[in-house]
């Protein structure tokens, strides 16, 4: 059972618009500070400020167009999912199941590869995720297919592990020839609830050359440091958001 870290306190959420208690129920900020309105953590709000100033408080400026999110659950899955019933969107979602082949179902949720996506060319107005790259082994793959479903002029907003003061991008393993994976440094896991105690293993731990990495498939890109009202009495600089956009 997860236990509170600090004393609940009061925060103004900008998915809810308004002041709400906050929880801290893990020691990694970026995760761990909960909304108790919206249960959003410190990165969905972050992206959330980010796609409300791309597209209004409620999103509304999406209506009548198509956006794709990377995940099936969670917090912010569930807030795409009712601001598009209200907004007039349309809200694709999908699950990576290394079991099941991409473009299938299981219980429901489509299964997808973001290395080799099934949607047609020029699908999406929007595409979002939280905490996904860093998984994908080859994510300069991804970010190629992620532009191919892209509309022109069409948005990638997303978050990943991004240290601002680290230039380059750690790798922590790579795939040998014999197929196995090779460890440059220590394995590292990050939580999944639907992936088990194991949590899922990290490739790498990006840095500022993101920006970089993007433009060289095709986008034009920024990272967006997002002050939040939870880290007034923390020392804490903000939540890097990227965006990038299909020139």
């Amino acid at each position: 059972m997860r236990q509170f870290t600090h004393f609940p306190h009061k925060a103004w959420c900008p998915i809810c618009d308004r002041e709400r208690v906050f929880v801290d129920i893990d020691p990694d900020m970026r995760v761990g500070i909960r909304c108790l309105g919206c249960r959003s953590s410190s990165v969905h709000r972050a992206i959330y400020t980010v796609l409300s100033g791309e597209y209004g408080q409620r999103l509304e400026q999406l209506d009548g167009k198509s956006t794709y999110e990377l995940s099936a659950h969670g917090a912010f899955f569930e807030i795409l999912q009712k601001y598009a019933a209200r907004s007039g969107f349309t809200l694709t979602c999908s699950e990576y199941m290394a079991s099941v082949r991409s473009g299938d179902y299981q219980n429901g949720v489509r299964c997808e590869d973001i290395e080799k996506l099934t949607f047609e060319d020029n699908s999406f107005h929007l595409v979002t995720s939280t905490e996904v790259m860093e998984h994908v082994e080859d994510d300069n793959a991804g970010y190629r297919e992620v532009h191919r479903v892209l509309k022109p002029s069409g948005q990638y907003i997303f978050s990943v592990p991004l240290d601002m003061t680290q230039t380059d991008t750690i790798i922590r393993a790579e795939r040998a020839a014999n197929g196995t994976i090779k460890h440059l440094l220590p394995p590292e896991y990050h939580g999944d609830p639907r992936q088990g105690l194991g949590g899922v293993f990290t490739w790498r731990n990006y840095g500022r050359d993101i920006v970089k990495q993007l433009r060289t498939v095709g986008f034009e890109a920024e990272i967006m440091v997002i002050k939040l009202s939870e880290f007034a009495s923390r020392q804490v600089s903000g939540i890097p958001i990227v965006r990038a956009w299909k020139l």
